[in-house]
């Protein structure tokens, strides 16, 4: 007999795999369909619960997208529901037929309780789960052993969030305990809907009190900010919030890069010392990452004393390994990034900067070298075998190629100007600024004696794409040099671009100052449109005109005006407060909480900010919808508009969390209208019941003035 499992890939994979791989005694084979037309197979039976010859088997189940295609001699069988190939494949591996009717039984509850899952009623479904424990304390059989319908039961008995019932959780414990199913299991429990992955795994998180530093580029101080860097820094912001809202302790480290050439140039044609120059961006750069909201932990300064002394202690403890030498260099030489060329890649870029067009110089000098060679097929290997390590996948793949030829060492100092860090036992050499630039990120973790602390190392550095090259090989080279872990990833953005897609520049006369932009814009606004307009690592046009319909089409009516709608409805029906819950009322819910956090959470796992973006707002979209259908100001039934208006209060309370790492001021408003913080996503009840019954609500004026 032959079992062809056709599932949708993009949803019931995971159940797919688990089945497959799973180790069932009857004489079949279970592969996944790669054809999807064999759902039009003409077969002689169809229903939605196999059709045993017991005749206690009558379930109507809920969920018929994965088919299982039975082959019984000449005659194809389709099953269709999960539940229904459950126990189809269940009731042939078992030879105890009671103990097939403990997991019926089971199943006759379950559908009950997801059908009440649907509503808010958690009267309803504790009264279903005491069942369920209940009916576990008589079914030893059940608690005993694991079998495919066992992991099934417990996905769906995990939506319920916390356990309350000793057998429940003791099933749930059991079902810890067989670790060669583990891995099994988890797997299932990503195709269900219902799914509490997220709190299973925020609940790890927050017992370890997990570490988690993010690090951006740091600022190079000889200009003012442009967007670019305030795209970087909203980027890292978000990801950082996110993570901090799932209870992760986040260190987000920022800096300034003052060291170089470039700098002392600057400073000499204005008149100052480097350190003035310096200083005087710097604080720009503070004053416009505040301005947009960044929350940053740390703002490091390459000029700090604490830097200084690192940068010395990495150079020794390289040099010590033999990875230092003295030689000297004569090549190409790019003034902007302050670096040798090598000479196919100068010839390649026609002996030009490609950003700038401005053509290299020969330069020569005597200079220390890094072994970076040393570490090429080790480097190699790693990115091999770490898909993740460099995103997106064309930067990873550019990198790839360019490793392709033999890696030439590294000029690590300069002669030719003073404004550095000076080369341990050197008088003449100052360190090339990209070496100890990219050593920043050590600094920012470590203590005043250069001790690397457990936040390192960074879960994630996020940079321009143009310096992929800098962070992926020399910084990753210098840190196996020095005996430390590589960075988890490295995620690149794209650049800002203006609305007719031509690169932002002065002789373009179409650069944008991020401060003026802010007299213009509310921040949440700028923050909102920059991540919710590309895919991590594209580049992005950027207009006024795209500003004002985000902010008036998306932020304004879409969140602003469910807000204000909704608490206004609280003022004018409850008095400004929120209702009572009512356990004789049972309503629709707007959406399924854990569902919504669950995706959110993958997005987010994905560092897709896009997506996570664009799937809350729409959720703030479907509870708009949800505010029309129901129409509280229409219901002549006091309770039944009081619950209407208390579910409402609750959707916006929760959807404010899944907007808040990227509009985080807008998200606090909301919080302070319904008189509630803000909380870890783990604590959020999926009961709507977040808000406590007589907690004062406030309308106060729109949230998004519409712009003209």
């Amino acid at each position: 007999m032959q079992y062809t499992l056709l599932l949708d890939p993009s949803c019931y994979h995971s159940f797919a795999c688990y089945l497959a791989s799973a180790q069932f005694n009857f004489p079949a084979k279970i592969e996944i369909a790669a054809d999807v037309n064999i759902e039009n197979r003409l077969v002689s039976e169809e229903y939605n619960l196999s059709k045993f010859k017991d005749k206690k088997l009558q379930i109507a189940t809920l969920d018929t997208k994965p088919v299982l295609i039975v082959n019984i001699g000449n005659d194809l069988i389709k099953i269709k529901g999960i539940r229904a190939i459950l126990l189809y494949i269940y009731r042939y591996t078992i030879k105890d037929i009671d103990n097939f009717y403990n997991i019926y039984h089971y199943f006759d509850l379950l559908e009950r309780l997801e059908a009440l899952l649907t509503g808010v009623n958690k009267l309803h479904i504790d009264n279903i789960l005491q069942k369920l424990d209940d009916h576990l304390s008589t079914s030893d059989y059940l608690l005993d052993k694991i079998t495919p319908v066992d992991i099934y039961l417990y996905s769906m008995l995990s939506a319920m969030h916390n356990f309350h019932w000793k057998n429940l959780s003791k099933f749930h414990s059991n079902l810890h305990m067989f670790a060669n199913h583990l891995s099994k299991f988890k797997l299932t429990q990503q195709f269900y809907d219902y799914s509490t992955q997220p709190y299973d795994n925020l609940s790890v998180d927050i017992k370890k009190c997990k570490n988690y530093y993010i690090a951006t580029a740091i600022a190079y101080t000889n200009g003012l900010p442009h967007l670019g860097h305030v795209y970087e820094m909203i980027i890292s912001d978000v990801i950082a919030r996110y993570h901090s809202i799932i209870g992760k302790n986040v260190l987000l480290g920022v800096g300034s890069d003052e060291h170089g050439q470039k700098i002392a140039n600057t400073a000499s044609k204005h008149g100052k010392l480097p350190i003035e120059i310096c200083n005087e961006y710097q604080s720009k750069f503070v004053e416009c990452y505040k301005s947009m909201n960044v929350d940053y932990s740390i703002f490091t300064r390459t000029t700090s004393d604490k830097h200084k002394k690192l940068c010395r202690f990495m150079w020794e403890k390289i040099k010590n390994k033999g990875d230092i030498y003295l030689n000297r260099y004569r090549g190409w030489y790019n003034e902007r990034e302050e670096t040798f060329i090598a000479p196919n890649e100068a010839k390649l870029n026609d002996y030009k900067d490609p950003q700038n067009g401005m053509p290299y110089q020969i330069m020569e000098e005597e200079s220390y070298f890094f072994r970076m060679s040393k570490y090429q097929h080790k480097l190699i290997e790693y990115i091999d075998s770490n898909p993740h390590f460099i995103q997106p996948e064309i930067r990873r793949n550019d990198i790839i190629a360019r490793l392709s030829v033999p890696l030439e060492d590294l000029s690590i100092s300069r002669t030719s100007f003073s404004w550095g860090i000076k080369v341990p036992d050197s008088d003449n050499h100052i360190m090339y600024v990209w070496f100890d630039a990219l050593l920043n990120y050590i600094t920012a973790v470590s203590d005043n004696d250069c001790n690397v602390s457990d936040y390192w190392p960074p879960e994630m550095i996020i940079i321009g794409k143009d310096i992929s090259w800098f962070h992926s090989v020399i910084l990753s080279t210098i840190l196996m040099a020095a005996d430390l872990p590589l960075p988890k990833s490295i995620i690149c953005h794209g650049f800002i671009h203006a609305s007719d897609g031509r690169k932002m520049s002065k002789s373009f006369q179409n650069v944008i100052d991020p401060m003026e932009l802010l007299m213009a814009f509310p921040c949440d606004t700028i923050r909102y449109y920059l991540i919710k307009s590309c895919i991590l690592g594209q580049d992005i046009k950027f207009g006024t005109d795209f500003l004002t319909d985000a902010h008036n089409n998306e932020l304004s009516d879409c969140i602003g005006n469910l807000v204000h709608r909704v608490t206004g409805l609280c003022a004018k029906f409850c008095d400004s407060k929120v209702p009572e819950i009512n356990t004789s009322v049972t309503l629709q819910k707007p959406f399924q909480v854990m569902k919504v956090l669950n995706k959110i959470q993958d997005f987010y796992a994905k560092n897709d900010l896009y997506n996570a973006t664009n799937f809350a707002v729409d959720a703030w979209r479907e509870t708009n919808k949800y505010l029309t259908n129901i129409s509280p100001w229409s219901i002549s039934d006091k309770c039944i508009q009081n619950e209407a208006i208390r579910v409402l209060l609750n959707s916006i309370y929760i959807l404010a969390h899944l907007i808040y790492p990227v509009i985080p001021e807008s998200s606090n408003e909301i919080f302070a209208r319904l008189h509630t913080p803000k909380r870890m996503l783990s604590k959020l009840s999926p009961w709507f019941d977040n808000l406590a019954s007589g907690t004062k609500i406030e309308v106060r004026d729109v949230l998004f003035t519409k712009i003209t």
